[in-house]
């Protein structure tokens, strides 16, 4: 495979990784809004996370592509180990997100008949599966 070859790949794959992952968020939410309980209260933290995203684009798309080169890896072994870690942690993502259900938020809730999952990816004894699998996918 070429360098080019290489590159396209992962760039496919991870745009395909992070629009599965922001489709499934936007459907859930939608779901949620529709079919979800009643919230009962609310601590809105999404200024954070809007702040976060803005700053990541702006670091991407604001630095010049030559100062990149220095923390990018240009092996192909290393690519690869990398679109694996990318794959198995947007699986476990989309897992965990499922397996919340109408219980997931953007933001510390409390939800009428509020339910603690402890089944699925959360069997695993890691209350913040999603952030953690998150963090993995943005390695």
């Amino acid at each position: 495979m070429t360098d080019l070859q290489m590159q396209n790949l992962a760039h496919v794959a991870t745009a395909a990784c992070w629009l599965a992952v922001v489709g499934l968020w936007v459907l859930g939410a939608a779901w949620g809004v529709w079919r979800g309980p009643q919230i009962r209260e609310h601590d809105p933290f999404q200024g954070r996370i809007a702040g976060g995203i803005i700053v990541v684009w702006l670091l991407g798309h604001l630095v010049p592509r030559t100062s990149w080169d220095a923390v990018s890896l240009h092996n192909h072994a290393a690519r690869l180990i990398g679109l694996g870690v990318l794959v198995a942690a947007t699986l476990l993502t989309i897992w965990a997100r499922l397996a919340l259900g109408t219980m997931w938020s953007a933001d510390p809730t409390v939800k009428e008949g509020h339910q603690l999952r402890t089944t699925g990816p959360y069997d695993l004894r890691a209350r913040r599966e999603i952030v953690r699998e998150v963090h993995a996918a943005m390695l």
